[in-house]
């Protein structure tokens, strides 16, 4: 048997591990066939100290030696599938010493029911047909199993018949296949890994790409809007990069009195009014992008007021300003002018308001005499009221009260019940009217 590997091998070193196995299984069944068919005069055995010649001097000897030799195991079976002989490497095999192998049944070594069955079967094919060969579990003395290839052939010589075999442990080739199995399985887990991310990647790309085009179409759609918008605009639009104008769209050149071709590639600064030169160097190296008044020279070096506002992107790897400037000249003009016409109402409103305050002064003294006047007034009917009906209310009372005298001496007494009951109502109408007349009077 083989010591296995402390390492892991790789793919290639399993898939040629596995065919050495199989070429050395093959070998040792043709050695086996052209034992028995008297084709071999000798054999050349490796051993640790070297090669080793072994002639066959005879039909018995020659055989053991070659059996005992191979690293596989060999039997012969009786005519009662029994174990008539076994080399040393089957008993290393399965574990056990040769004297108690022999005399077993091999089938008795075999895992399974399954397994013994097909086993028997193969032994009576042998017997008929010749080779036969086929895999099973075979369970060493520790109970641990071990996966053999069990090659058989029919074997007769003299008056013995049965049945030769050659078993080999097919655990490193299990191995090998289990570790291909696995291999091929965590292969076929990175293909299919593999495939979904490029599925995915691939469905990225194609929507990276429609998303390119997308954008492509839509940079261009806003370019185009940009150009219109530049050449609709009513306000100046300037380009300018290291204080260069760059571009500009026809306004800012019809402001300023040049051809649009004449602006391109001019200095900012040779554009400014002097006077604002230093405000707006200051401004352009600083990267203000506030509002801010400046004055720029026309062409027939006329003054232009403009109200400017520049903001600054990237553009081919160096920063671009887009100045944009709005002629105020007319409103600067009309500003003066309110201005003046300011100060002068101003002054108007306040040589008006000097009028009124004297006025104001001359009419507050007549409310309070009116006042006064009307307070005496009320004072005085409210005094005159108030003497006049009460004493016209209680001569009333008098006279009534006189009536009710009189009546009572006449006996007539239901005129005498009705005036008894006004009197009271007439008193209380006297209180109510002195009561109403003194609160006038407060």
């Amino acid at each position: 048997m083989y010591q296995l590997e402390n390492r892991e091998l790789t793919r290639e070193e399993l898939i040629a591990e596995n065919r050495n196995l199989k070429e050395r299984l093959l070998e040792a069944e043709q050695t086996i066939e052209a034992i028995r068919g008297g084709e071999i005069d000798a054999l050349v055995v490796e051993r640790p100290e070297g090669e080793k010649l072994y002639t066959l001097t005879g039909a018995d000897h020659g055989y053991r030696i070659l059996v005992e030799s191979i690293t596989e195991g060999a039997l012969i079976l009786s005519s009662d599938d029994s174990i008539y002989y076994c080399n040393r490497t089957l008993g290393e095999m399965l574990g056990l010493p040769i004297q108690k192998i022999i005399s077993t049944k091999l089938d008795s070594y075999v895992m399974f029911s399954e397994g013994r069955a097909q086993l028997m079967e193969l032994i009576n094919e042998s017997r008929n047909c010749g080779a036969a060969k086929g895999e099973f579990l075979m369970k060493r003395s520790d109970v641990t199993l071990l996966p053999v290839n069990v090659s058989l052939n029919c074997l007769s010589f003299e008056d013995f018949e049965g049945v030769c075999a050659v078993i080999t442990d097919l655990s490193e080739q299990k191995r090998i296949e289990e570790e291909l199995r696995r291999n091929r399985t965590e292969l076929e887990l990175l293909v299919n890994q593999r495939t979904a991310d490029l599925a995915t990647k691939n469905a990225e790309l194609q929507q990276e790409i429609v998303e390119r085009k997308r954008m492509g179409e839509a940079l261009r759609e806003s370019q185009e809007r940009f150009e219109i918008l530049a050449q609709a605009s009513f306000e100046g639009i300037g380009f300018s990069a290291d204080g260069v104008v760059i571009d500009a769209n026809p306004q800012l050149a019809q402001m300023l009195g040049y051809e649009l071709s004449e602006i391109i590639g001019k200095p900012v600064a040779d554009m400014v009014a002097p006077e604002d030169r230093e405000l707006v160097r200051r401004y352009m190296e600083a990267g203000y992008e506030g509002c801010y008044e400046n004055r720029l020279l026309r062409k027939d070096r006329s003054t232009l007021v403009l109200e400017t506002q520049a903001k600054h992107f990237e553009y081919r790897g160096r920063i671009v300003r887009v100045t944009v400037m709005r002629d105020i000249t007319e409103r600067k003009q009309m500003d003066e002018a309110l201005r003046k016409s300011r100060d002068e109402l101003e002054l108007r409103v306040r040589e008006r308001t000097a009028e009124l305050e004297l006025a104001n002064e001359n009419l507050r003294a007549v409310p309070s005499k009116l006042i006064a006047a009307q307070e005496n007034e009320r004072q005085r009917l409210a005094i005159d009221l108030h003497d006049s009906i009460g004493q016209t209310l209680a001569a009333l009372k008098f006279r009534i009260e006189h009536i009710i005298a009189t009546l009572k001496k006449r006996e007539h007494e239901e005129v005498l019940r009705l005036l008894n009951e006004f009197v009271p109502i007439l008193q209380l109408y006297i209180e109510e009217t002195s009561r109403l007349l003194k609160k006038a009077l407060i």
